[in-house]
């Protein structure tokens, strides 16, 4: 999905960024990333769905809701020009801490801490019977309400942050 928009401002960040230095340059736009995805987790968290079913052994209700979060991209992480940020469910505290090689957490006590079926309330999926069951798309409503205010707000705290770290230099 392509989404082109105009937002005054943003050529004078640009402008302004080419004045530092790389390293407190990727420093500036991760910061300015992660402040401006702020409304767009909180309106994904709103919008996320619940389990209302049947108790399940394997699905949390109110996990998705819980665990999304904006993560840095291991692959635009700056180094080719290009800087990442991309909104998702991602495992529990505990469920990573399991990944990592923790000790004392058992493969027992990590039922249900992964919100990998978020993808399918997401975008939607074909069912084992082959009934096509239609996503939510909560994290992308929650995109479409939100990008100027995003993109504005990234902006504003570049340009601020820009500043800052000129005057601080000179």
């Amino acid at each position: 999905m392509s989404v082109q928009v105009t937002v005054k401002g943003i050529e004078e960040a640009r402008d302004m960024l080419k004045g530092l230095s790389a390293n407190l340059k990727r420093k500036v736009l991760i910061a300015a990333l992660r402040k401006a995805s702020r409304p767009l987790v909180k309106a994904a968290k709103q919008n996320a769905p619940v389990y209302n079913g049947k108790p399940r052994i394997d699905i949390i209700p109110g996990l998705i809701k819980k665990t999304i979060a904006a993560n840095r991209s291991k692959i635009y992480n700056g180094s080719r020009g290009t800087i990442g940020l991309y909104i998702r469910a991602q495992g529990s505290k505990k469920l990573r801490l399991a990944q990592r090689g923790a000790r004392r957490v058992g493969s027992s006590a990590l039922k249900g801490h992964d919100p990998y079926y978020y993808k399918f309330q997401e975008a939607g999926f074909t069912s084992p019977g082959g009934r096509k069951i239609e996503g939510r798309g909560f994290i992308q409503k929650a995109f479409e309400a939100n990008k100027y205010r995003v993109i504005n707000t990234f902006s504003d705290y570049v340009i601020a942050e820009v500043k800052k770290q000129k005057a601080k230099n000179a």
